[in-house]
C-alpha cells in the first residue's frame, strides 16, 4: 500500500472515503471522470436488489464484493 500511495493523486471526496488510504501527490490521477448517466439510479437499484452493497470507495485496498456508482458527490 505505501507504493500505491506514492503513485496516486486521489481526487474523490465524500462520505465514506478515508483520505488516509490514498496518495495525493503521485503521477497517476484517480477520479470518477465526473460524468453522470441517466441510468445510474436504475443500475444502483438493480444491483442492490441482487444483494450487492454500494461501496463509496472501491479503491481503498480493503473493500470488495460490491460496486460503486459514484466517488464524488456531484449534483445529478
Amino acid at each position: 500500500m505505501p507504493l500505491a500511495k506514492k503513485l496516486e493523486t486521489f481526487h474523490p471526496k465524500g462520505e465514506g472515503i478515508d483520505q488516509n488510504n490514498h496518495g495525493h501527490d503521485g503521477p497517476i490521477n484517480v477520479s470518477d471522470g465526473g460524468y453522470r448517466g441517466t441510468s445510474e439510479n436504475q443500475f444502483l437499484e438493480t444491483v442492490q436488489s441482487m444483494g450487492y452493497s454500494n461501496i463509496p470507495d472501491l479503491q481503498d485496498f480493503d473493500s470488495n464484493n460490491g460496486f460503486s456508482v459514484r466517488l464524488i458527490d456531484f449534483p445529478v
